[in-house]
């Protein structure tokens, strides 16, 4: 399959990073897409059209920096998948995706975690916001200060101070 999408790139280089990408991070992109999509065969689909985003967009990976380039090819992988899953079961989904500022966020955040837990972390936060935000107001205002207490004493935690 490699070879498939590699004769899509006309730069070496560019033939070369890529490359280097899929060896890396197809099967961590795989465990994304079935964690959503709970099929091996729509997740191999969503893997396929995320490889064939990352080469419309492969000017804006930087290797470098393998933390931020793993999150933001999982996020495609989960968008991916995301978007396959409304097709496939007639669902809308209204779940906000994750950006690649959001990850920016979460590696200055958790240093000991996976990226993965990580973006997953994050996808949960954003599903629980919404939920609260549906909820009737008073219902959402006791909500919203019971979580922002909560986050408040768990970044004391992770500074060190006893809560």
């Amino acid at each position: 399959m490699l070879f498939y999408y590699v004769s899509m790139i006309e730069s070496g280089e560019d033939q070369r990073k890529f490359a280097r990408l899929y060896e890396n991070y197809k099967y961590t992109m795989m465990y994304a897409a079935s964690q959503i999509l709970h099929d091996q065969f729509l997740a191999e689909d969503a893997i396929h059209q995320a490889f064939l985003k990352i080469i419309n967009n492969l000017e804006k990976i930087d290797e470098s920096n393998v933390p931020k380039t793993k999150a933001f090819l999982v996020i495609i992988a989960r968008n991916t998948a995301k978007d396959i899953y409304c097709e496939h079961y007639g669902r809308k989904d209204d779940d906000k995706e994750i950006s690649l500022e959001d990850v920016e966020d979460l590696s200055d955040v958790y240093h000991e975690r996976s990226v993965e837990s990580q973006v997953m972390e994050q996808y949960d936060i954003n599903k629980l916001v919404k939920t609260i935000e549906a909820l009737p107001e008073i219902y959402s205002d006791i909500s919203v200060k019971v979580f922002s207490r909560l986050e408040r004493q768990q970044n004391r935690r992770a500074a060190g101070v006893v809560v």
